[in-house]
């Protein structure tokens, strides 16, 4: 005895060739695998009991004073069940019972193709917003890659420019997508911390700082957008480190550019694709 009873495949086609209401082939051929799988017995009486209860039930337009239900509790009694499957039994009552909601059969079976299985009824626990298609708190911006739910995607341009004062920066966020944004940040210099941007000693390294973002940064990709530097081969390295965003550029012969110098020519702009916690 199995844990589950699985469904034979819908017929694609209508249930009856017609105006007579005969059973199509397809249509006898599932109820026979049906009968079969609930542990029915197999002589051909029952069957044809089985095909004939089917063919009357969904025969004519059903009222709304009809006993519907005992007219498939006749059906489902033909089966002569095997009394373990009695509450499988149960749920494919009520999938059959949705057949008779409308006068459209043709409509209706498409709800039941949505059933494959009828589970053994042990209780479980899930959650009803997800059931109904809803989702809540982090799960709203769940992305796959770590398993942590509540990752954001984040999308920014970064200008960099020539500071005000000698051997600095000005450096400004901008949102593309759902990104972050802030104002001109003057005077970026090397060695120190300045607003939300970090220069290294040597100008080599910029940092987006975590203060200026949305949330701590979980990765970062980027690109160049706009060159106006002189190097023709300019390349960029976008990561991120220790929840900030870290920006490195080279020339074509992979030589770490001092960014205060390579600004003295020309604005660059680097596309920022990132992941923030939050």
């Amino acid at each position: 005895m199995t844990d589950n009873l699985y469904l034979p495949d819908m017929p694609a086609s209508p249930m009856f060739i017609d105006d007579d209401r005969v059973m199509s082939m397809e249509w006898q051929e599932f109820f026979r695998t049906l009968f079969s799988r609930v542990g029915g017995v197999t002589g051909p009486n029952s069957i044809v009991t089985l095909l004939s209860d089917v063919g009357e039930i969904f025969s004519t337009p059903i009222s709304h004073d009809k006993n519907v239900s005992k007219e498939l509790e006749k059906l489902i009694h033909t089966l002569q069940i095997q009394k373990d499957y009695g509450k499988r039994i149960n749920e494919l009552e009520k999938q059959l019972l949705i057949l008779s909601e409308s006068k459209s059969y043709d409509k209706k079976i498409n709800e039941l193709k949505k059933f494959t299985t009828l589970v053994n009824p042990t209780p479980q626990f899930v959650n009803a917003n997800k059931l109904n298609g809803i989702e809540s708190g982090a799960e709203i911006n769940e992305i796959n890659g770590d398993s942590i739910n509540g990752r954001v995607l984040r999308y920014s341009i970064l200008t960099i420019a020539d500071g005000t004062d000698a051997a600095t920066l000005e450096c400004q966020l901008v949102s593309l997508w759902n990104g972050d944004s802030d104002g001109p940040t003057d005077n970026v210099a090397k060695g120190a911390t300045t607003g939300n941007y970090t220069l290294d000693g040597v100008g080599v390294v910029l940092k987006v700082e975590a203060t200026g973002l949305s949330g701590n940064c979980i990765m970062a990709f980027g690109t160049i957008g706009l060159n106006m530097s002189g190097i023709a081969g300019l390349t960029v390295y976008v990561n991120n480190s220790t929840n900030d965003i870290q920006i490195e550029t080279y020339d074509e012969n992979g030589v770490a550019q001092d960014l205060t110098t390579l600004v003295d020519t020309g604005t660059i702009k680097i596309m920022v694709l990132y992941l923030t916690s939050t």
